[in-house]
């Protein structure tokens, strides 16, 4: 009996030390796994993250050369004298060159080079005075920003966005994304934020006691063609400048001087509590 009483125990206790074995075994075994598979992955992953990193470079068509250069500055002259300067009309145009190796930037470039011509050609009523540019770089985007004006108070633009990885075109829906826009409140945003600069930056845009009935009219008119929306739509041009603000490209309805001019709002100051600011090509980075 009692025989039978120790081996019992005997047999008890090389099972608990074969199940002690068992997990130690898988233990290991587990580890191994964790270590030779699942963090290789992990590290390969990092690694891979960083070389992509540092391997990322700009699409240079010319590696010596900045992503946006100078193709040359310009005087132009509507009627010289002795050929040696302008009698009537000078034109200071300065336009770049995108160092972009792709078919969009050649586009660009050859849009860019046709205003140039254009604007040689053209008659002095059609003649901008300052042709000019300006451009930023946010993450992967780079916005570039023409600026052209006549001789009134007026603005003009042509903007491009492009990726400066792979040279394509940035749509405008991408630029929304960012700021997390959604194409349904486009136009209740952005309309906002035109009706809060004409009518709280002394534009002259809201009601004075002294305005004649008549020139009410006239306001109003000017002021529901600009919040129109016709007049803002998504396809309306927009960028980024450097400080990452998102700016939207509105045709304005002046109340004197040309009958309108193209204004840059910007949408960030809306969220920052302001009521929005209208900025030029020559202020992108106050």
């Amino acid at each position: 009996m009692n025989e039978n009483v120790v081996v019992k125990k005997k047999n008890k206790g090389v099972i608990v030390l074969l199940i002690i074995l068992i997990i130690i075994v898988l233990g290991l075994s587990a580890y191994v796994v964790y270590d030779k598979v699942i963090e290789k992955n992990n590290v390969s992953e990092k690694e891979e993250n960083t070389t992509t990193n540092k391997e990322k470079k700009f699409l240079l068509k010319d590696e010596n050369k900045n992503i946006i250069y100078d193709s040359g500055r310009s005087i132009l002259c509507k009627e010289e004298y002795d050929g040696s300067g302008c009698l009537s009309i000078e034109a200071w145009v300065t336009l770049p060159y995108l160092n972009i190796n792709s078919d969009y930037a050649n586009q660009i470039n050859e849009e860019l080079k046709n205003i140039y011509e254009k604007e040689k050609s053209e008659s002095e009523e059609e003649f901008y005075t300052t042709i000019d540019y300006s451009y930023s770089i946010n993450d992967n985007i780079l916005s570039l920003v023409i600026e052209k004006r006549p001789e009134a108070e007026a603005y003009f633009y042509n903007i491009y966005n492009i990726d400066v990885y792979n040279g394509k075109k940035i749509e405008n829906e991408k630029l929304l994304e960012r700021k997390n826009i959604k194409k349904e409140d486009f136009y209740n945003q952005i309309s906002t934020i035109v009706s809060n600069v004409l009518l709280n930056n002394n534009y002259g845009y809201g009601y004075h006691v002294s305005d004649s009935e008549e020139y009410q009219k006239f306001k109003k008119e000017q002021y529901d063609k600009t919040v129109s929306k016709e007049n803002i739509t998504i396809d309306n041009d927009m960028f980024l400048d450097e400080s990452n603000n998102l700016n939207i490209i509105v045709k304005t309805h002046l109340l004197a001087g040309a009958d309108y001019s193209y204004w840059i709002y910007n949408y960030d100051y809306k969220i920052t509590g302001g009521f929005g600011d209208i900025k030029n090509i020559y202020n992108l980075t106050e």
